[in-house]
């Protein structure tokens, strides 16, 4: 695996990778490919560096319940990487912070259920999140 790979947006509105896979879409063999395979970007990459990009998984917001509809917009699992200044859009488990040591500096994070998840050790340093609205919610009463 080829290490110390930098790539670099000219801006995170202006740049954007985008793809709409979920984890319950058909992979190379006919099976779902996971959660792990949703990723619209997967970095293996040990000392990856990401500056002003915008990362996206375009599947729409799942129904409450739903299964199989996580979509990755991003998923790092290696060590020592670095984001600047890089948008994760996505709306069930947008950033996958699978493994390693990752730092995120003036980044935005924004989907609706589990957003932010993984097992890294990592820093979030003038970075913000957004929680997106999953479904409007209706009430309905009756007398007794």
């Amino acid at each position: 695996m080829r290490a110390f790979v930098t790539v670099e947006g000219a801006g995170a509105d202006k740049t954007v990778v985008q793809w709409g896979d979920t984890a319950d879409t058909a992979g190379a063999w006919g099976r779902p490919m996971g959660t792990f395979g949703s990723a619209t970007f997967a970095v293996n990459s040990m000392f990856f560096v990401a500056k002003n990009i915008t990362f996206k998984n375009t599947a729409p917001v799942p129904r409450p319940g739903a299964l199989g509809k996580q979509g990755v917009a991003l998923r790092i699992s290696a060590d020592s990487a670095a984001f600047v200044g890089c948008n994760f859009l996505g709306a069930q488990d947008t950033l996958y912070d699978h493994l390693g040591r990752h730092y995120y500096r003036d980044c935005y994070i924004e989907g609706s259920v589990d957003f932010i998840f993984g097992n890294a050790l990592s820093l979030y340093e003038v970075s913000s999140t957004h929680a997106t609205q999953m479904h409007e919610t209706k009430l309905s009463l009756r007398h007794l």
